[in-house]
């Protein structure tokens, strides 16, 4: 979490905190910079790119992607008892019905022991140790057979470093089609401490190391929408993703003919503890600007604007021909 100043901030248990969160606890003034208190009590949750201004926030509190929350709208009433499951989501922050906390609470498992050690073996282990290194070791291996075959030196280094990147954009769609497949994703929900959670954010740890040079070099062009369909991704043709790499969810990625994207997609959220993903289909011809957010199983009709900033929620169908813009996204005129 951004800004996030530890010795006046405090968090209860099951608090979670997504990618690019942030937190306003020093608060710039005109003439002076003050330093304010975070509480963060029992299942605070944290969206990707939200911001958490400083406060006391209520328990069982999620405050969702690209959202503002401050505890002048939502404050904790009580420390004796949780407080009821809340949602909030948008710009102005807009609150959510949410499913009963008790009852989400009742399918809830601890782990067990097998299953601790795999998260270790797949993230403590291989994720932060060996997988950062891999690069490096196919590399050498490739160098050393090359140069003993008698190849110029330059001519040996040039040689394995394309067929090193090749190697392990294959390797990362052998473990994802094998790990994930090529159906889970499209609708689909796991609990957060299981098998099927952790292989498939092992895949995508696997994704962003190995498959990172090539998508960055291609990046804005359409070179790189055939490394994303290998990996599962729907694209259509003359598609250009700005940022290929972010296109993680693959099997819940749809895009049409003739689009640009330079938004966010966030398709998997977190909800009581549950991993849960949904196909979003982006017809032909749209058009998402940058900073955008579209989350899980939204639906953007054909030659659709999203301007700048904007957030479209999960489930959202965003009408053709219209431009949008807002958070949530809503309509500003309607394309000729």
């Amino acid at each position: 979490m951004f800004n996030l100043v530890p010795e006046l901030a405090s968090a209860d248990s099951q608090v979670f905190w997504s990618n690019g969160c942030f937190t306003n606890m020093l608060d710039y003034g005109a003439e002076h910079i003050k330093l304010r208190q975070l509480d963060m009590p029992r299942n605070f949750f944290s969206g990707n790119n939200c911001v958490a201004e400083y406060g006391h926030f209520p328990s069982n509190f999620l405050v969702g992607v690209s959202t503002a929350a401050s505890d002048i709208q939502f404050r904790r009433q009580m420390r004796s008892r949780l407080g009821e499951p809340t949602t909030v989501a948008g710009n102005p922050a807009v609150k959510f019905a949410t499913t009963s906390f008790e009852v989400a609470n009742k399918t809830k498992q601890l782990p067990n022991f097998p299953l601790f050690v795999t998260r270790i073996f797949f993230f403590d282990f291989f994720t932060i140790g060996i997988l950062p290194i891999t690069e490096g070791l196919i590399f050498t291996i490739l160098y050393i057979c090359l140069l003993r075959a008698g190849l110029h030196p330059l001519a040996t280094a040039a040689i394995a470093l394309v067929f090193t990147e090749i190697n392990l954009v294959l390797m990362c769609v052998a473990i994802k089609k094998s790990l994930v497949g090529n159906e889970w994703g499209a609708d689909d929900r796991a609990p957060f401490w299981s098998w099927r959670h952790f292989v498939y954010f092992f895949a995508q740890d696997c994704f962003f190391v190995w498959c990172r040079i090539p998508l960055v070099f291609c990046a804005g062009t359409i070179l790189s929408n055939s490394v994303l369909r290998w990996m599962g991704c729907r694209i259509g043709n003359r598609t250009i993703v700005v940022q290929p790499i972010q296109c993680c969810d693959w099997n819940a990625v749809t895009f049409g003919n003739d689009c640009v994207f330079d938004g966010v997609l966030q398709l998997h959220t977190f909800e009581n503890m549950v991993l849960k993903v949904k196909r979003t289909l982006i017809q032909d011809g749209c058009t998402v600007c940058f900073g955008a957010t579209v989350m899980g199983g939204a639906i953007i009709e054909r030659d659709t604007t999203l301007l700048p900033l904007s957030l479209v929620l999960k489930e959202m169908h965003l009408l053709t021909p219209t431009t949008y813009e807002g958070s949530p996204a809503e309509p500003v005129s309607v394309t000729s």
